[in-house]
């Protein structure tokens, strides 16, 4: 007689317990943190508006591809119906709009922007668009919008890993725990020296995760090579860009609605119409367009754009 099988009691339910939020601030670093090491083909656009302006940062080929690239940009936006005016900052890689609000909306800019940079890499024969690294391996620094939070919270990000670096090393030293070799510190820094190595990483994965990577590997091997002494000069380095983060952030906000009242001060278009007299892109910049461009690059630190006034 072949034997019952047992019968199975139900199992009781597993309670689970709801984890903690995150503070605002950790989820915000968190967030800063996956943009500036996300690929530069995956990270989200930059946008800034306000009041009938915008900044929206060029990618692919509508960054890289110089003049004509930027000109036909600025034709596509200046075809929509209320938008007043448009200018490419190459600087900061971003096209600066003004336009009316009730006649047109930000989302309608950046798709535009959107479609010119797909017909650019189209015409460019379908090739993989060009990453602003290109721009960084050619000597040319392309700077971060003022208003942008994610660099400063990147950083403050990295000088916590270099704090907690430098403990480690420190902690390591004083209680006289084995140490890697020296050499892997100078492996790290061949990269980081090396102008040819650095371009190369920052054109695979982009510039700023390029910086934020090869730092990360910097506080690791110092504190595995217990070296609080060039943690300590990381950390430092780390306060000094996190200042000038911020104090271009307030220079811009001192400066905002000085340069939005220079970007309205063209007069709007005729509805469906061309903008009157004739418009020159590239680097000639007249009237209002260079005050503009000059007070947002003021704002960040740099010098005066050509065409400047004085």
């Amino acid at each position: 007689m072949a034997a019952l099988p047992a019968p199975r009691l139900p199992l009781p339910p597993v309670p689970r317990l709801p984890l903690p939020d995150p503070p605002p601030v950790v989820r915000r670093a968190a967030r800063a943190l996956r943009h500036e090491l996300a690929r530069p083909g995956r990270r989200p656009r930059s946008v800034w508006h306000d009041d009938g302006n915008a900044h929206i940062e060029l990618l692919g080929p509508a960054r890289t591809g110089g003049a004509a690239a930027h000109a036909a940009v600025c034709r596509a936006l200046r075809e929509l119906r209320g938008v007043q005016w448009a200018e490419v900052e190459e600087g900061l890689g971003r096209v600066l709009v003004a336009f009316d609000g009730e006649q047109v909306d930000v989302a309608d800019l950046v798709e535009t922007v959107a479609d010119a940079e797909h017909a650019l890499a189209t015409a460019a024969g379908g090739a993989t668009p060009a990453r602003p690294a290109a721009a960084r391996a050619a000597g040319t620094r392309v700077s971060p919008h003022p208003a942008d939070e994610d660099p400063v919270l990147a950083e403050t990000v990295a000088l916590a890993v270099d704090a907690a670096a430098f403990t480690a090393a420190l902690g390591g030293r004083l209680t006289r725990l084995p140490r890697v070799p020296r050499a892997v510190v100078g492996l790290v820094s061949l990269v980081d020296s090396q102008p040819r190595l650095h371009a190369a990483l920052a054109n695979r994965i982009g510039p700023a995760a390029a910086e934020l990577v090869i730092g990360f590997a910097m506080a690791g091997v110092g504190a595995l090579a217990q070296q609080p002494d060039s943690l300590a000069i990381s950390m430092v380095a780390r306060l000094a860009r996190i200042a000038e983060l911020r104090a271009a952030a307030a220079a811009f906000d001192r400066r905002a609605d000085t340069l939005c009242q220079d970007t309205g001060d063209h007069p709007p278009r005729a509805a469906g119409g061309s903008a009157p007299g004739p418009q020159t892109d590239g680097a000639v910049r007249t009237g209002a367009s260079a005050r503009a461009a000059r007070a947002l690059a003021e704002a960040n630190g740099g010098a005066p754009g050509p065409g400047g006034d004085g």
